[in-house]
């Protein structure tokens, strides 16, 4: 009895021949889809603590996310204002096409500019035109995102204060910023949950390929 799918140029006294050849060919693949989901599944494992570098520091993704959180929890004035105003300056210098506009945002957030700047923004202002522009705007950008860096380290330096190598765990301490501690409980979890789910979205790319491959081996 023949087969139900047999191609027309293929006699019947074939058939197991290649039926057999695809079933060899099937083995391993599969056994490679396998081994590629056990590869991705070990890199899952090895990644418990994804927001901790090789250096022993926070990462700078993972310090991010966290003093994102804490400036929108925070009690802290100081915290949500400097976060708020590197946030929105440094969109706002992106757009900034010429000396005018320039001196108008500087113009507008004086205090922050001044902080950023280390210096009077009125002098600095008198020496913004056409042809210096884009060095200049590069200066107050650069300004801004060195203001942002610092309170970056500041919060990464936080951070490393509740981790625990020998557990390599987060552990509260009441005496501290309990508010810290919760903007790095709540992105930890986060974070973690991501990165799980990117593995799982690889693997199962990874998993459909080999097997369309597998499936094509085997109609040929």
């Amino acid at each position: 009895m023949a087969y139900s799918y047999q191609p027309n140029f293929v006699a019947n006294g074939q058939q197991n021949d290649m039926y057999s050849q695809k079933k060899s060919i099937a083995l391993p693949v599969a056994l490679g889809t396998g081994a590629i989901g056990g590869t991705v599944a070990a890199v899952i494992a090895s990644k418990k603590h994804p927001y901790i570098s090789k250096k022993g520091e926070a990462t700078d993704t993972f310090t991010k996310n966290v003093y994102k959180k804490y400036a929108e929890t925070t009690t802290s004035e100081e915290y949500k204002t400097t976060y708020n105003q590197h946030k929105r300056l440094l969109k706002e210098i992106n757009s900034v096409k010429s000396a005018e506009e320039l001196k108008t945002l500087i113009n507008n957030n004086k205090e922050a500019m001044t902080s950023f700047n280390n210096g009077n923004v009125d002098d600095f202002m008198k020496n913004v035109t056409d042809e210096n522009f884009k060095k200049n705007k590069a200066t107050i950008k650069q300004h801004i995102e060195t203001s942002r860096d610092t309170s970056l380290r500041d919060i990464k330096n936080k951070i490393m204060t509740y981790w625990n190598e020998e557990k390599k765990a987060f552990i509260a301490n009441p005496e501290k910023d309990t508010e810290i501690f919760e903007a790095i409980k709540s992105s930890a979890k986060k974070y973690k949950l991501k990165s799980v789910a990117k593995c799982g979205i690889i693997t199962t790319l990874i998993t459909s390929m080999a097997s369309f491959i597998a499936c094509k081996l085997l109609d040929k």
